[in-house]
């Protein structure tokens, strides 16, 4: 069985600047960034394997910032942003034509690969005394709409999405011990990470889903 495929190589630029604000409680980040990747390995499952199928060009361009805030010693905010187009270009139109599979992809964006997307996390640290602290945290993960398949079939649009994350903990100050409390996907949202046709069922889609609410208690230690 032959599996070669050309080499993926990428042309990447990207101008920003980092800052230090407020005496050193302000952390800002920002920068502008352009890639154009040549022979892109497209990873398409068909729902038995993964094919690799290299596209002659794919571009991707925006802007991401991301930011730190200390107000005080016991408070931290940190969030980051992010506009990526990342799309397939209009080169080889008619060879990714031939195919069902690439048809859809000149000219539009990446499976996977939304628009916007965004993340914010709030932390508290609160003193107990007796060398004990009271830590808590929540953060959310925020995605725009993307199409979830390779083939980037209409049907695999996964619409815009945020997931929430909790955990609250007691321990010692100095991080020897600790026990957390935990929540992952808090809402029990419901989403596609990658979406195929179902094998032997024609019209029927498969999706790969993102792991539901969670919970549960972690025990920490050191020696």
């Amino acid at each position: 069985l032959h599996t070669g495929f050309p080499g993926e190589f990428v042309d990447s630029s990207e101008r920003g600047f980092k800052s230090t604000l407020a005496d050193r409680r302000l952390y800002l980040n920002a920068a502008a960034f352009y890639q154009d990747y040549t022979d892109y390995q497209l990873n398409a499952f068909n729902g038995f394997f993964f094919s690799v199928f290299p596209v002659p060009e794919v571009t991707s361009k925006g802007v991401d910032a991301d930011i730190l805030w200390r107000p005080s010693s016991a408070f931290t905010l940190q969030g980051g942003i992010t506009y990526a187009d990342t799309r397939y270009t209009e080169k080889n139109r008619a060879l990714l034509s031939l195919t069902p599979s690439t048809a859809r992809l000149p000219g539009e964006r990446l499976n996977l690969a939304p628009l916007w997307s965004g993340s914010l996390s709030a932390t508290h640290e609160l003193p107990l005394g007796g060398g004990l602290l009271l830590r808590s945290n929540a953060n959310v993960r925020y995605s725009s709409s993307y199409n979830a398949g390779t083939d980037l079939n209409p049907l695999k649009v996964q619409k815009s999405y945020a997931v929430i994350n909790a955990r609250i903990g007691i321990g010692d100050e100095d991080k020897s011990w600790g026990v957390e409390v935990w929540a992952n996907n808090l809402t029990d949202k419901l989403y596609m990470q990658n979406s195929f046709d179902a094998p032997f069922q024609s019209g029927s889609i498969n999706a790969f889903l993102g792991a539901p609410r969670t919970y549960g208690v972690t025990l920490r230690a050191g020696f």
